[in-house]
């Protein structure tokens, strides 16, 4: 999305898109949501997004370094580390490994792209579908699961923030794909303002699920669990 990003605009919506990515980094060191191996994955997807921002809307400037380069990056990065990510709303093993194994297709694809195309404007349209798709399914499957829970637990509700806020970003990046590389209808500035609008607002939706967000329980062991029943008996036992 090489167009879009390195586009200029204006300074009110580049400063809020770069600067709310900072917001999902302070909600989980807030919150010390670290607990969870997956949630390293969304902190280094949100500095390096962060970084990414600072660069294409002009507030770092690395001298020398290629635009292509840039944005091939970001896209290298994006991908695997929101997958990894996404592991953290399923504790189903078999569905951890289908979303490892769409990553690791994903990524041999893209080696094959590269080693044809080298790193060009063509290699980042043609990594961008599939990622783009792949992302969509995987982020709608867990936003409707925790949708539909929430509505029975108010505990799911961050889960439910935090997988809705995946399903607008990715489903925002898949229309200005289309509109973009496919039907060619919009001009750079429309892509723009759609962009930074997205990472606004994913963010901040982000944000608010990881502040709702609660850890889970520890199990209980099945001896207290007996203790605790036995005790509950005793209880109802006596006379009161």
């Amino acid at each position: 999305m090489k167009d879009v990003v390195f586009y200029g605009g204006d300074d009110l919506i580049r400063t809020l898109s770069t600067f709310t990515l900072i917001l999902p980094v302070l909600a989980i060191a807030l919150k010390r949501s670290m607990w969870h191996p997956t949630m390293v994955a969304l902190l280094i997807y949100y500095i390096q997004f962060f970084f990414f921002s600072l660069i294409t809307n002009g507030f770092l400037e690395l001298p020398g370094t290629d635009e292509s380069l840039v944005s091939f990056s970001h896209i290298i990065f994006d991908l695997p580390l929101v997958l990894l990510f996404m592991q953290y709303f399923t504790n189903d093993a078999s569905v951890k490994t289908k979303i490892r194994y769409g990553l690791l297709a994903w990524v041999a694809m893209g080696i094959l792209i590269t080693a044809v195309n080298g790193l060009s404007g063509r290699t980042i349209t043609l990594l961008m579908g599939p990622g783009l798709l792949l992302a969509d399914i995987i982020s709608m499957a867990f936003f409707l699961k925790y949708i539909k829970a929430g509505i029975h637990h108010k505990s799911e509700t961050g889960k439910a923030f935090m997988a809705g806020s995946l399903v607008f970003l990715y489903g925002s990046y898949s229309l200005m794909f289309f509109i973009q590389y496919i039907l060619h209808a919009a001009s750079d500035l429309e892509i723009y303002f759609l962009f930074q609008v997205s990472t606004i607002v994913s963010s901040l939706l982000m944000t608010i699920g990881i502040l709702l967000n609660r850890k889970p329980p520890a199990p209980v062991s099945v001896e207290k669990t007996n203790r605790t029943a036995a005790q509950q008996n005793w209880e109802d036992f006596q006379f009161k």
